[in-house]
C-alpha cells in the first residue's frame, strides 16, 4: 500500500509543478482526501476479513503424545473433506492447539471433524466407536473450543465381524496402476432363482455396508435392499468400490481442482469402471448388462464422479443416483452437461440437503444443474430432484434418501 501511495503522491508533484500555488494546494488537499479514504477502505476491508473468520481450538490436546498433537487437522465441507489439508493444520497459538480460516462465501453451517493426517487416524469415541460429524450453524468470528477423545490408531484393535452377506474382491487395475477393493452385495433371492438382475455401481464402498469400515457411518445399502427384495420389488446387485483414501478426491474428480491444486484423474477411474470392472462383475454374475440396468451412484465428489460417467459413457449407463453433489469443484462440471445430447433413455436422481454447510452453494449447484439439463428438453432424459431442509452432508442423510431414489431408478 505504501507503494502505491508513493506513486501517487510523485505524479500529483509531477501534475502540480506548472500549476499556480493556489490551485496546487486544492490539488494537494484532494490527494490528503483520497489517502484518507483509500487507508479507511483497506481498514474495512481488513475488519471484514478478520470478523468473517472461525477459529477451532482443541482444549486438552495435552492429554496426547506429541506425536499426535503435532499432526493435528480440520477436514469439513469447507476444505472438502481433505484430512491432511496444511491450511487446517493447528498450531500452537495463546497456549492453544488452533486454527483460524475463512469459510467459504455464504456459509451457513460447518461440519468438521478433527484428523491425525488421514482419515486411518481420525477422531473416534473412547469405546472405539464413530464420532459423528461435528455440526455447528456460523457465525462469522466464531471461536470453538473443542474437546477430544481419542484417534482411532491409539487403540487396540477391536475385532469386529464383516456384513457375512457382503462379498469382497480385490481386482487390480492397469487403468490405475493399482489394486482396488469392491464389495458385492447380492439380493436376498439371488441363491434361490435364476433369474438375472440389474447393477447399480456405487463409489466410496467403505460406506454402504459397514459402519466399522466407514469414518462417517454407513449408507445401510444391504438393509435397505433386502427390505426391498422381501417386500417384492425389483431388486439388483450393488457393487461398492472403495476409494482411494487420501488420494479420493483425485480419483472421483475429472478435472483439476485448483483450490486444492489436485489433478483430476477421474477419466482414469472411469476406464476402470467401464472396461475393467463392469465386464468382470458381468463374468461373474447373473447380470442384465445392458446400459438400462445399469447404473451408477455417489455422493459429494462420488456424486460429481456418477454425473459424470452416466453423461460421458451413456452407452454403458442408463442411471444414476447423484446425492450431495459437490458441482463447485470445476465448471467443467456444468460445461459436460451443456454439451450433453444423447437421447438414450437416461434417468438422473438428484438429493441435495439445506444443511449441508456451504460447500460452495451445493443445493443452489444442484438445482442450477437440474434446470440446466431440463432446460435442453432432451428427449428420453429423465430428472428428479429432491431437496430435504434439514439434510446435511453425512451418511446418515444419503442412507434416508437411498431407497426412494433407487425404486424411482429402477422401477420407471
Amino acid at each position: 500500500m505504501q507503494y502505491l501511495l508513493t506513486k501517487v503522491v510523485r505524479k500529483y508533484k509531477l501534475f502540480n509543478h506548472n500549476l499556480s500555488n493556489k490551485h496546487a494546494i486544492a490539488n494537494f488537499c484532494s490527494l490528503q482526501v483520497m489517502i484518507m479514504l483509500f487507508g479507511m477502505c483497506i481498514f474495512l476491508l481488513n475488519s471484514s476479513v478478520v470478523d468473517a473468520q472461525v477459529t477451532i481450538r482443541v482444549n486438552n490436546a495435552s492429554d496426547f503424545p506429541d506425536s499426535i498433537v503435532q499432526h493435528l487437522y480440520v477436514a469439513g465441507d469447507f476444505n472438502g473433506w481433505q484430512p491432511a489439508d496444511e491450511s487446517y493444520h493447528l498450531t500452537l497459538q495463546d497456549g492453544k492447539w488452533s486454527v483460524t480460516f475463512n469459510p467459504p462465501a455464504k456459509t451457513k453451517s460447518l461440519q468438521f471433524k478433527f484428523t491425525n493426517g488421514s482419515w486411518e487416524n481420525e477422531e473416534i469415541h473412547t469405546d472405539g466407536s464413530r464420532v459423528d460429524n461435528r455440526v455447528y450453524d456460523y457465525t462469522p468470528g466464531m471461536v470453538l473450543d473443542l474437546d477430544i477423545e481419542a484417534f482411532r490408531k491409539m487403540l487396540p484393535a477391536i475385532a469386529k465381524e464383516l456384513n457375512k452377506n457382503v462379498i469382497v474382491l480385490k481386482i487390480p487395475s492397469t487403468k490405475l496402476g493399482y489394486e482396488k477393493t469392491i464389495r458385492v452385495y447380492l439380493p436376498c433371492d439371488y441363491a434361490t432363482s435364476t433369474q438375472q438382475y440389474p447393477v447399480l455401481y456405487m463409489l466410496d464402498g467403505q460406506n454402504l455396508f459397514d459402519d466399522q469400515l466407514s469414518y462417517a457411518g454407513e449408507w445401510g445399502i444391504d438393509e435397505s435392499m433386502d427390505s426391498i427384495c422381501h417386500l417384492g420389488e425389483t431388486t439388483a446387485i450393488i457393487v461398492g468400490i472403495d476409494h482411494a483414501g487420501d488420494a479420493r478426491l483425485a480419483e472421483y474428480t475429472p478435472w483439476k481442482v485448483a483450490r486444492f491444486n489436485e489433478s483430476g484423474k477421474g477419466d482414469l477411474f472411469a476406464q476402470f469402471v467401464v472396461e475393467e470392472l463392469k465386464p468382470h462383475i458381468d463374468s461373474l454374475y447373473r447380470t442384465l448388462p445392458d446400459r438400462i440396468h445399469t447404473g451408477i451412484g455417489g455422493s459429494s465428489v462420488g456424486g460429481v464422479m456418477s454425473q459424470y460417467l452416466v453423461l460421458q459413457y451413456n452407452d454403458v449407463f442408463g442411471n444414476a443416483l447423484v446425492f450431495s453433489p459437490s458441482f463447485w469443484i470445476s465448471k467443467q462440471n456444468f460445461q459436460l452437461a451443456e454439451a450433453y445430447t444423447s437421447d438414450k433413455p437416461t434417468a438422473i436422481y438428484y438429493l441435495a440437503g439445506g444443511r449441508e454447510g456451504d460447500d460452495d452453494d451445493m443445493q443452489e449447484n444442484a438445482i442450477a444443474m437440474y434446470r440446466l439439463l431440463q432446460k435442453k428438453q432432451i428427449n428420453n432424459l429423465t430428472l428428479r430432484i429432491v431437496i430435504e431442509g434439514n439434510g446435511i452432508h453425512t451418511e446418515s442423510f444419503w442412507r434416508k434418501g437411498f431407497s426412494a431414489a433407487y425404486l424411482w431408478l429402477f422401477e420407471k
